[in-house]
């Protein structure tokens, strides 16, 4: 059977494609396929979990459509969908049954991922809500995590103006900062975090000070621990972290420069390396995809850790290392199944032959397969969900009698619960089904702050039963309830609808049964009481302390919550003891605020305090700032410098403008040319051209390109040589022509390409993609001999970001043509 609907959203007609497969034989199935569709292959061999597996294609390719699937074990689709625009990360199955998957808005070429929104779809495959992030951030593409009680979490990569210099590195960087959002029902943040109030730059594994822009954390997933505290990964850090999400304090670290934990049963440099997709289990263990590190050939794998949070060890317990090495740098997932088996998504492995995914039993056999029949292609996770979700028990019983108890079973196993009638009215014909779902309930809403529940429900419906109480008993150990002496169950009269309202509950401990009192149907959960709030000051983000504004631009106020909030008080003042107020806000929902107009040349002093249901925090710490005229001054080169040619220097200013700059080259009151144009807050890695004449006289002059602000320095620099570089020696000159392995290879947003030269020529250095098309001319210039380097940003000849992959980077002279490839993976 195949069912085609076409839907039209916003204009674009977007395919959707449903298949119910009825032997249908592969071949059969594959020719009704889109020729655009990924074609895929695998191995069955031995007992998979139920279910389909979820993909997405996770990057441009030429020939291949931006599909989300669901896939038998054969590699035929259940279900795919054509999201015809750009490619999407994260499909999955949410703890309410829902499917979700991040679509792409862009595409960062600082680190992996990029900007994105959260789509959800409902049981018809259609679009039923999409969530997106407050206070200023945009949502990322990594993870989005649907939780039981309705609320969601998001993550967001902030990138953040700061001064490297004190650490040799680049002096007007953007540093990405990790954002960490949870929002309730109502699309209201009531917990975000913040890595730069808690991470140092230098925690980092790897040193990319000298970048422009780079991610030295970049969080790529989160969870919700059994403890109602966060767990998230944070791949630049090799590092997972739990989170306090009543104080946003680190509880600890594993892994990484940081680590508190002694390691048992593995050698400490092989603890953590790239982390992923982490996850609690049942039994209390971690799970995570490690990734393989850069720049080795060691093989990415799945990890289980038994962690002892008391006396800080961390004891391996279970791991699989595929028998041949599979090179998966970036992405992956690791997924824990309700038969024990365990599924492996390899990330960027598949871009160079690898498999996109493995499945494998307690034992640690293999039992399933799954590759991409076309090189270039992989999915950012791969995992295995039962859909669409159904009552994993319903049962019925007949006429019902005061004081029995009802244990309600299917096909001889108990659903996990049981009825016990009190008193009832109307006929002796009557009958009550309960039906089990391991799911959370949909639409929940609750009266005050939000329970953490458990993703199963319970509907309880009756026919001949007018008026009735009693008791439902939940199983504590068949349900795996945790802290059962903690647990409240929660009734709505509607099932999908309404308020959930808690029911007077008790734990019976020598039966381990948890005992609700009930006296309608309807829809039960089992929820515990979240964290106790604590009503903590804020910590001010922007701008910061005695900044010096622009007072012809609106002022951003920018805070960050500590724990729970609910809403925020705000005020601006004129005077440090806030009797001059320009705001006095209260009831603020967002952690940020605008000014519209101020006051010139005039100095402002302002702070905040949290709103929750434990009361009103302090007011946080005092932050000024003082307006002023636009300004622009150069800080380097500075007057009197001595700039060798053929070396980089860097060419950077202050300014409080929020136009492009144009960096312009003089000598004496000649225009030499026009460096770049650059943002107000950034700064010009000038590589001074070996051929530029030598000289004292040169200057560089600014120009604001909205305002026609201008800034020049004050005097002259020198332009220099070097007797080394002047004339370089014939035993200098290379023996050979030569292109050198790109650094760093695999990359994610620069790499470098470094080739020689041992006599001058025309030279083209241009990078191709496999099918042979052009995809960024780097040089076409004559060169003289010796060593050149040249850097490729990942982007084409139209300035576009391209897509992950194999490419091909080819040197040729006329006489002499190299090529080499390389591999882009975000």
């Amino acid at each position: 059977m195949l069912i085609l609907a076409t839907t039209i959203r916003k204009g674009i007609s977007m395919k959707m494609l449903l298949i119910t497969l009825l032997a249908l034989t592969a071949h059969t199935a594959t020719a009704q396929l889109p020729a655009d569709f990924p074609p895929v292959r695998t191995e069955v061999l031995g007992e998979t979990a139920p279910g389909f597996i979820f993909l997405n294609v996770a990057q441009r390719h030429d020939d291949i459509g931006f599909y989300i699937m669901m896939l038998n074990n054969d590699g035929t689709p259940f279900f795919f969908k054509d999201l015809v625009t750009d490619y999407s990360s994260d499909f999955k199955v949410q703890p309410n049954g829902n499917l979700s998957y991040a679509q792409f808005l862009n595409h960062y070429t600082f680190t992996g991922g990029g900007d994105a929104e959260h789509v959800v779809l409902g049981p018809d495959f259609e679009v039923v809500d999409t969530w997106r992030m407050k206070n200023g951030y945009t949502a990322e593409s990594h993870d989005f995590v649907l939780l039981p009680n309705g609320h969601a979490l998001m993550i967001s990569y902030h990138l953040e103006p700061r001064d490297l210099s004190h650490l040799g590195g680049h002096p007007r960087a953007m540093v990405a900062a990790s954002i960490i959002q949870e929002q309730d029902s109502d699309r209201n943040v009531v917990f975000e975090w913040r890595s730069a109030d808690h991470f140092e730059l230098t925690d980092a594994v790897v040193d990319n000070f000298a970048r422009a822009a780079f991610d030295p954390v970049h969080v790529n997933s989160v969870a919700l621990d059994h403890d109602g505290h966060l767990l998230a990964t944070f791949n630049s850090l090799s590092e997972l972290t739990k989170i306090n999400r009543q104080t946003g304090e680190i509880i600890w670290r594993f892994g990484g420069k940081n680590n508190q934990f002694t390691f048992e049963g593995i050698e400490p440099s092989q603890h953590a390396r790239g982390l992923h997709h982490i996850s609690r289990l049942d039994n209390g263990n971690i799970l995570f995809y490690d990734n393989t590190p850069v720049r080795t050939e060691q093989t990415a794998r799945a990890v289980e850790y038994q962690l002892d949070e008391e006396r800080m060890v961390a004891t391996l317990v279970w791991q699989h290392i595929p028998d041949e090495p599979v090179l998966g740098n970036f992405r992956g997932s690791a997924q824990r199944l309700p038969n024990g088996n365990t599924l492996i998504g390899w990330g960027t492995a598949s871009n160079r032959g690898g498999p996109v995914a493995t499945e494998v039993n307690a034992d640690g056999e293999e039992v399933f397969r799954l590759w991409f029949d076309i090189e270039g292609m992989s999915s950012y996770r791969a995992l295995r969900f039962p859909y669409p979700p159904t009552a994993a028990a319903v049962t019925t019983e007949f006429e019902l009698l005061t004081d029995n108890i009802y244990a309600f079973t299917q096909d001889g196993v108990a659903v996990g619960a049981e009825l016990r009638l009190g008193e009832l009215s109307g006929d002796g014909y009557n009958e009550a089904t309960l039906s089990r779902y391991d799911y959370a309930p949909a639409a929940p809403r609750f009266f005050g702050k939000a329970p953490l529940v458990r993703p199963m429900r319970f509907v309880l419906a009756q026919q001949g039963l007018q008026d009735f109480s009693g008791e439902l008993r939940f199983d504590a150990a068949a349900l795996a309830i945790p802290r059962p002496e903690e647990a409240v169950v929660l009734h709505r009269r509607v099932e999908g609808s309404g308020l959930f309202l808690p029911l007077a509950t008790s734990h019976n401990a020598v039966t381990n049964r948890l005992v609700a009192q009930i006296s309608q149907p309807g829809e039960f959960i089992i929820g515990h009481p979240d964290l106790l709030s604590l009503a903590l000051t804020p910590i001010l983000v922007e701008p910061v302390d005695r900044a010096s504004l622009n007072q012809a631009l609106p002022v951003l106020l920018r805070w960050t919550p500590r724990g729970y909030v609910r809403d925020y008080a705000l005020q601006v003042a004129r005077d440090r003891e806030f009797t001059d107020l320009l705001v006095d806000a209260t009831a603020l929902p967002e952690a940020l605020f605008t000014l519209e107009d101020v006051d010139d040349q005039t100095q402002y002093y302002w702070r905040v305090r949290v709103s929750n249901d434990a009361g009103d925090s302090d007011w946080s710490p005092v932050n000024s700032f003082t307006t002023a005229a636009p300004s622009m001054a150069l800080v380097t080169p500075q007057a009197g410098a001595q700039l060798q040619r053929g070396l980089e220097h860097f060419v950077y200013w202050d300014t409080n403008i929020d136009s492009d700059v144009a960096v312009e080259l003089y000598r004496g009151d000649a225009l030499v040319a026009v460096l770049d144009t650059m943002p107000a807050f950034s700064a010009l890695n000038w590589e001074i051209d070996p051929n530029l004449p030598i000289g004292s006289d040169y200057s560089i002059r600014l120009i604001g390109l909205t305002n026609g602000l201008t800034a020049a320095l004050a005097g002259t620099f020198a332009v220099i040589d070097t007797v080394a570089t002047a004339v370089l020696g014939a035993e200098s000159l290379p023996a050979n022509f030569s292109l050198a392995p790109n650094y760093p290879n695999p990359f994610n947003s620069s790499t470098t390409i470094a080739y020689q030269l041992p006599t001058r020529a025309q030279v083209a250095l241009e990078i191709h993609s496999l099918l042979g098309q052009r995809v960024r001319h780097l040089v076409e210039q004559v060169q003289v001999a010796g060593h050149h380097a040249v850097t490729w940003d990942g982007k084409d000849d139209a300035g576009r970001a391209v897509a992950s992959g194999v490419y091909l980077y080819r040197l040729s002279t006329g006489r002499y043509d190299l090529t080499r490839t390389m591999v882009l993976a975000k």
